[in-house]
């Protein structure tokens, strides 16, 4: 089923899909620091857009991490790196 999404959703996730690829390890906290520091926050619109949007992406999902102390949190990762990653 392919869903569609608005093209302001796309950009957003394009945006987010480039800043995941230039880092190791990144969570969606760590891009609204990065937007926050570069003076270009992110919206609470955008925001919401992009969590929507990350259950339609076909190339950002959200990888289970654990952490050191136990806990886990969301990992972004390219849908292609984790792929490559697994075979």
């Amino acid at each position: 089923m392919n869903h569609k999404m608005p093209h302001s959703s796309r950009e957003a996730i394009r945006r987010l899909a480039n800043f995941v690829k230039s880092q190791q390890r990144v969570t969606l906290t760590d891009y609204v620091v990065y937007r926050r520091q570069i003076g270009d926050p992110i919206s609470f619109h955008e925001q919401q857009q992009l969590i929507g949007g990350l259950n339609r992406s076909q190339y950002l999902e959200m990888v289970p991490h654990r952490k050191s102390n136990g806990t886990y949190h969301g990992v972004l990762k390219r849908k292609d790196q984790h792929r490559q990653r697994l075979v």
